[in-house]
């Protein structure tokens, strides 16, 4: 499961959007704020996924599907990462992280 500690390694990387949107399995937020609930850096926990499966082929998304279905697990999708309320990295979920999907327009 995804830690709140798992999150430094995106602070790191300062606001290089490149570098954010490929790093610790997707769940950095180009606005670090809005890595919690309601882009409030102290007031609130984190709003970060509890699990992430890097997809690549077409196989692999039904594959997080049916494991998501079979687990009753609520899926969010991280494409661009440019959800700033927090939709793709939503608290709890099994995030499927199209990162590494090639752009080929197939799905």
């Amino acid at each position: 499961p995804i830690q709140d500690s798992n999150y430094d390694e995106c602070r790191t990387l300062g606001t290089d959007a490149y570098a954010i949107s490929s790093a610790a399995n997707g769940i950095c937020m180009h606005a670090h704020d809005c890595s919690r609930e309601f882009c409030l850096p102290t007031e609130f926990d984190y709003d970060l996924p509890s699990y992430v499966v890097d997809v690549r082929n077409e196989d692999d998304i039904i594959a997080a599907i049916n494991f998501a279905s079979d687990h009753d697990l609520e899926v969010s999708v991280k494409t661009t990462g440019h959800s700033y309320q927090g939709s793709s990295t939503k608290r709890g979920s099994f995030m499927i992280w199209m990162h590494n999907y090639p752009n080929d327009g197939t799905i």
